[in-house]
């Protein structure tokens, strides 16, 4: 059986879907500026990874940067993230929702 948390690929994918859904500002930028239905998965998640590092620095400075101990930490648990899983996440909520009319483009 696959090693899986709460439904997701593994707690670090998890844990930045649901700090991304955890307020409302962040979810409206992330959605209205981030997941471009136009793109494909790929270009999504790539996007989605650069804004969750801006983030990180903005909340860490030199968290992306600097070589240490806690920063090692950190490039590793961002390394293990499905940034892929997260965008095909919010694509299929969108479709629930009735939000999305266009075709996935992968």
């Amino acid at each position: 059986m696959p090693n899986t948390y709460n439904g997701w690929s593994n707690s670090e994918t998890w844990l930045i879907n649901l700090w991304l859904n955890n307020d409302q500002v962040t979810y409206n930028f992330v959605d209205s500026n981030i997941i471009d239905r136009q793109l494909t998965t790929y270009n999504n998640a790539e996007r989605l990874k650069n804004y969750v590092y801006e983030l990180a620095e903005r909340e860490q400075p030199g968290i992306t940067t600097s070589a240490n101990f806690v920063t090692d930490l950190f490039s590793r648990a961002l390394s293990d993230v499905n940034f892929y899983e997260i965008v095909d996440h919010w694509m299929e909520e969108d479709e629930e929702r009735g939000a999305f009319s266009g075709t996935d483009i992968r």
